[in-house]
C-alpha cells in the first residue's frame, strides 16, 4: 500500500520540480550515512538508522538517493568552469568513503556505478573524462584497500574457484549452485525447504526460486530483465530533456545492476554480495524505493513530448 501511493504520487507530480532540491537530497543523504555511523546501531555488522522503534538500513537504500540527486546536479553541471573536475571529485568521494566505511561494500559498488554512468552520459569531453579517471582510479583503489580487510578479499575472490575452499570462502556458491543443479526444469515444488543458503529471502530468493519453481522460472527471470532493459533502453533515447535522460540513465544503473548480479552471484559468474532482486527480494523500504523511482521513470517518460513541446 505505502509503494501504492508513493507510486501513484510521483507517477502524477512534475519531476521537473524535484530538480531545485537535488543538492538538499546529496547532503541530506550525506548527513544520514554520517549520522548512522557515529550512532552505531548495527544488526549484522550493518549500521542502521534508527528512527524511534525503527530500524532502517540507510547504506542500501542511499545510492538510489544519491543517484537521483546527482542526476539534477549533473543536469546544471558547467564542464567549462575552472577546477570542475575537482569540483565534481569533491561530489563523489565522500559517498563513496562513507558507504565503504560502513561496509557495504555492494553499496559502494552501486553508487560508483550510477555516478559513471552518469558522467559518461552527460557527453563531457575527452581530456575530462581522463583527468577525472586519473584522479578517480587511484582514490577508489586506496579506499578499498583502507576499508578491506584480506579475509573480506578472499571471501570476494572465491567465485573464481569455489570448489578450493567448499567449506569455508566457496560454501555460499558451492550451495547454491548445488540447489540450481537439483531444480530441473521444473523444481521441488512450492514451500520447499532450502536451510542450507543463509538469506533465501533476499540476496539467494533467485536460488530459492529456482529450486522450487524449476530452471523455467530463473530463465523467465533472465528474460523478463533482458526485455524490461531495452524497453528502457529505448525510452531513455527518446527523452530530450537532459534533466530526464539523467534521471533515467542513473536509474537503470541502480536497478539493473543489483537485478543482474543478483542472478549471477547464484551461478558463480560474480562474487557473493548483499545483492537483492528488485522487486522480489524480501524487504518493505527497498520495495516502496522501488515502487516510487518506477513512478519517477514512467513519469520522466509520459511528459518527454510536453517537455519538447515547452522548449520550442
Amino acid at each position: 500500500m505505502l509503494g501504492s501511493i508513493a507510486f501513484i504520487t510521483i507517477l502524477f507530480a512534475d519531476y521537473t520540480k524535484l530538480k531545485r532540491y537535488s543538492k538538499h537530497l546529496y547532503f541530506l543523504t550525506l548527513l544520514l550515512l554520517l549520522y548512522t555511523l557515529l550512532t552505531r546501531n548495527t544488526i549484522n555488522g550493518q549500521p542502521q538508522f534508527l528512527l524511534g522503534s525503527w530500524y532502517f538500513n540507510i547504506f542500501a537504500i542511499a545510492p538510489y538517493l544519491l543517484i537521483v540527486s546527482l542526476a539534477g546536479i549533473f543536469a546544471e553541471w558547467n564542464w567549462n568552469a575552472r577546477y570542475s573536475v575537482l569540483k565534481i571529485f569533491a561530489f563523489f568521494a565522500p559517498p563513496l568513503l562513507l558507504l565503504m566505511a560502513g561496509n557495504n561494500k555492494f553499496a559502494a559498488f552501486l553508487y560508483l556505478v550510477g555516478f559513471l554512468v552518469l558522467f559518461f552520459s552527460t557527453q563531457v569531453k575527452k581530456r575530462i573524462i581522463l583527468s577525472f579517471m586519473g584522479i578517480m582510479v587511484p582514490a577508489v583503489v586506496g579506499m578499498i584497500l583502507l576499508t578491506t580487510r584480506r579475509y573480506q578479499i578472499d571471501r570476494y575472490l572465491a567465485f573464481l574457484d569455489p570448489y578450493a575452499d567448499p567449506h569455508g570462502s566457496g560454501y555460499l556458491l558451492v550451495q547454491s549452485m548445488k540447489a540450481l543443479s537439483s531444480a530441473g526444469l521444473w523444481g521441488n515444488g512450492f514451500g520447499s525447504r532450502l536451510d542450507v543458503l543463509p538469506a533465501i529471502e533476499s540476496d539467494f530468493i533467485f536460488t530459492y526460486l529456482v529450486y522450487s519453481f524449476g530452471l523455467v522460472t530463473g530463465a523467465a527471470l533472465v528474460l523478463i530483465g533482458i526485455i524490461l532493459f531495452a524497453r528502457l533502453l529505448r525510452a531513455t533515447k527518446l527523452v530530450k530533456d537532459r534533466y530526464g535522460f539523467l534521471l533515467l540513465s542513473g536509474w537503470m544503473a541502480v536497478f539493473f545492476t543489483p537485478y543482474f548480479w543478483s542472478i549471477f552471484m547464484t551461478i558463480g559468474l560474480v562474487p557473493p554480495t548483499s545483492a537483492t532482486l528488485p522487486f522480489v527480494s524480501n524487504g518493505i523500504v527497498h520495495l516502496v524505493l522501488q515502487m516510487a523511482l518506477i513512478g519517477l521513470v514512467l513519469n520522466v517518460y509520459r511528459r518527454k513530448d510536453i517537455m519538447q513541446l515547452t522548449k520550442q
